[in-house]
């Protein structure tokens, strides 16, 4: 796809506006690599052009706080990460490399640090939260693996990953397999003219919990009716917790999921949370036992946050 393209799907996933991502995009002028040298203004191992102007105008937009880059090379990526930050007048760039050779301009070193060290120590003694990282270090399956996971932790609830070289002939394979063993739900981009590409992911934000749901319009919901979930109300919030009938559990207190959506079924409800990762192993039980519980069987209860983990 080209860029334009790539910047419309982007909006789309991450509820951007997609005319002000290309706006971003045409600004950015810094260039990255090309195999014709004539055209090529970063030496090999930097990103390309279109894939620079991706990482600007997700900059300028996300208006990250703090931004992580593993793997900096010659600093191609975080020259644009942080001419975005300039304009944004806010934002500083961590860049993790062992190798670091960074080329990035004086004018920018006031919102870029360049740690030289491998990223595994690093992000051990990480003590930041994140709101963008960008993994371009390790490009084979488990260094891709271990660097997800051990940052994700870090990340705020709506940060963005952004992995390179995931649409690579030779690594993308083994890129998109580490990401997917670290749980990471993403899509991939492969933008003309590059060969490397991007995977893109975000992390899910929090429940929320402030509605009361032990009015009588949730019965149907608290005693795990199987007709349609309706409540009449400005939102839409519910939980899937436990088989256990909220009735029967008095330890189980109301919370709330925050779920923009009314006249439900259970199925999709289940679908919906699924795919928005709130469903997890540990808070879906079946006979007493965690795992996955069959969608017809579900109560759709009730849970403290506290209980949730």
């Amino acid at each position: 796809m080209n860029l334009h393209e790539t910047l419309e799907r982007l909006a789309q996933q991450l509820n951007l506006d997609a005319n002000k991502l290309r706006e971003y995009a045409a600004e950015d002028h810094i260039g990255g690599f090309h195999p014709n040298p004539d055209l090529a203004r970063w030496p090999i191992g930097s990103i390309w052009e279109v894939e620079g102007q991706v990482l600007y105008a997700l900059t300028l937009a996300l208006r990250p706080g703090i931004a992580l880059e593993i793997g900096t090379a010659a600093g191609c990526s975080a020259t644009h990460i942080a001419s975005a930050m300039v304009l944004n007048n806010r934002g500083k760039l961590l860049s993790v490399d062992h190798y670091a050779n960074p080329q990035i301009p004086d004018a920018l070193l006031d919102r870029v640090e360049i740690i030289r060290s491998e990223s595994e120590p690093f992000l051990r003694d990480l003590r930041v939260t994140l709101d963008l990282v960008l993994q371009d270090g390790a490009h084979h399956e488990d260094g891709v693996r271990k660097d997800w996971l051990a940052v994700i932790d870090h990340m705020n609830p709506g940060a963005v990953g952004i992995t390179h070289d995931a649409a690579h002939p030779i690594v993308g394979e083994g890129v998109r397999r580490g990401m997917s063993l670290a749980g990471l739900q993403f899509q991939v981009y492969s933008i003309a003219p590059s060969d490397c590409g991007f995977a893109i992911w975000q992390k899910p934000m929090p429940i929320d919990l402030d509605i009361d749901l032990t009015k009588p319009e949730f019965e149907a919901v608290r005693q795990g009716d199987t007709s349609r979930i309706n409540y009449e109300g400005e939102t839409e919030r519910v939980e899937i917790a436990s088989n256990d009938p909220l009735t029967e559990n008095t330890e189980h207190q109301p919370s709330a999921f925050n779920l923009a959506y009314e006249d439900m079924t259970k199925n999709e409800l289940w679908s919906e949370l699924k795919d928005r990762g709130y469903i997890e192993d540990d808070i879906v039980r079946q006979d007493g036992k965690p795992g996955a519980a069959r969608k017809e069987d579900l109560i759709i209860e009730l849970r403290r946050d506290d209980e949730s983990a």
